[in-house]
């Protein structure tokens, strides 16, 4: 189930109790400030008046996630940092040290990250950081959405359709780095590379399905 940071604590919009649930994702769909979830226009506007600065948006998102992550076993990041141009901000914004921060405490939490090429994120930068701290990498493929409403959103409005979701068998860089047989092979870009490859394959075969 997909659950969303609701505060600057990392508190999530789930049940106490969780039967049965495999994996919670964890989404980032507005910003997480002090007193609940604040709309990205909102904290669009805020950075222009300077009422906010990047870096406290980009500190505010990494350690609402970092908490986040403590409060619910299995937990995987969906389409991380995906609210960041909605607030007018990048990837690229976000600090090496933000970035390692965020992925040893996925690490430690025993997360995953998702890799799902249709948010066009997280970027190559940030699955190498996460690879690095040895998070296992999750290939994600979504098919269909396009019948629901175009990329655009504007050529017309939504429609009902059939969307399909495959989700591919985690890519462990640490059990990869093992069966490396040469001492010159880079397992974290051979486990990137192997995320980015089985995302396209899944998101292949939703696209056929559909």
């Amino acid at each position: 189930m997909e659950a969303k940071i609701l505060d600057s604590q990392g508190q999530l919009d789930v049940p106490a109790q969780l039967p049965g649930v495999d994996r919670v994702l964890i989404a980032d769909h507005q910003f997480p400030g002090e007193a609940g979830p604040v709309h990205p226009r909102e904290v669009r506007a805020q950075l222009a008046a300077g009422q906010r600065t990047p870096e406290e948006v980009i500190d505010g998102l990494i350690s609402a996630t970092v908490r986040a992550l403590g409060q619910v076993a299995a937990a995987q990041l969906a389409h991380l940092f995906s609210l960041l141009p909605k607030m007018g901000l990048a990837e690229s914004d976000v600090p090496g040290p933000a970035l390692a921060k965020l992925a040893q405490a996925a690490r430690r939490a025993g997360a995953r990250l998702e890799v799902n090429e249709k948010w066009a994120c997280p970027s190559a930068r940030v699955i190498r950081v996460f690879a690095t701290a040895g998070v296992p990498l999750v290939p994600a493929g979504i098919g269909g959405t396009g019948t629901l409403l175009p990329p655009d959103g504007v050529t017309r409005g939504p429609r009902r359709g059939v969307v399909i979701v495959r989700i591919g068998a985690p890519v462990n860089v640490a059990e990869m780095a093992e069966r490396l047989v040469s001492a010159e092979g880079d397992a974290v870009a051979d486990a990137t590379d192997e995320a980015r490859a089985r995302v396209v394959e899944l998101m292949s075969a939703a696209n056929h399905r559909h």
